[in-house]
């Protein structure tokens, strides 16, 4: 469920979504757009600027087959588990669209990215770097077609 307020200038849209899980428990998330096409109202092309998770999210990452990743959350039914080498792999689950891969990269020591597609078109890029002082996670999101991503800082 989601409530959008838009700017009186029509400039930035707010949404405050909550999002209901299979147990009853729900996650909060706030969203700001900012107007990328369109002069006025609800209709035109919005970008994310930022996205504030109001529950908290677990998520383990663990050492997997040799120097990949493994990523698993209660909200996740199959854990995701990464390779770093630049092949597209097939994303598993019974929620995952038909065609769903994903190849992955180090960004550097601390961060890596990783790109989903369907039936080879990208459909979004996400960027997972730990702090230097590697007490927070931040993931980036962008979307395909999307000039900037979503950030989710604490994750």
């Amino acid at each position: 469920m989601g409530n959008w307020t838009l700017s009186a200038d029509g400039k930035t849209l707010d949404d405050a979504f909550t999002a209901y899980r299979p147990d009853g428990s729900t996650t909060n998330v706030h969203y700001t757009y900012q107007r990328a096409a369109g002069s006025s109202g609800f209709s035109g092309l919005w970008d994310s600027v930022s996205a504030e998770v109001g529950s908290d999210i677990e998520l383990e990452i663990q050492p997997y087959d040799g120097d990949g990743l493994s990523f698993s959350s209660h909200d996740l039914r199959t854990p995701q588990n990464i390779t770093f080498d630049g092949h597209d792999h097939p994303n598993p689950g019974p929620d995952v669209p038909s065609g769903s891969t994903s190849s992955d990269r180090r960004m550097n020591r601390r961060g890596v990215e990783i790109t989903n597609k369907i039936r080879g078109k990208i459909t979004d890029t996400r960027q997972i770097e730990v702090s230097t002082d590697q007490k927070t996670l931040t993931m980036s999101i962008r979307q395909a077609g999307r000039k900037q991503a979503q950030k989710h800082p604490g994750v």
